[in-house]
């Protein structure tokens, strides 16, 4: 939802992780100091939520889902 995030999984990230660390989605640190800083340095817009894609992915949900029942009544 584009709201900071972070991880700090003490073994080896799972591929999920690992995903949304290379892509910038969360910060990834087991340094308590680095971790205080990213929390720190987040202001509230950033913590402010951008719920356009929610939104969208929603609607594109609930369209599939109606052309899937719309196709078993057929």
């Amino acid at each position: 939802m584009d709201t900071p995030a972070v991880s700090f999984f003490p073994n080896t990230c799972i591929s999920v992780d690992r995903a949304l660390i290379d892509e910038g989605e969360i910060f990834h640190s087991r340094n308590a100091g680095a971790v205080l800083d990213y929390v720190e340095s987040v202001t509230d817009r950033d913590a402010e939520p951008d719920r356009t894609r929610a939104r969208r992915v929603r609607r594109e949900v609930a369209d599939l889902t109606a052309d899937l029942m719309n196709g078993a009544v057929d």
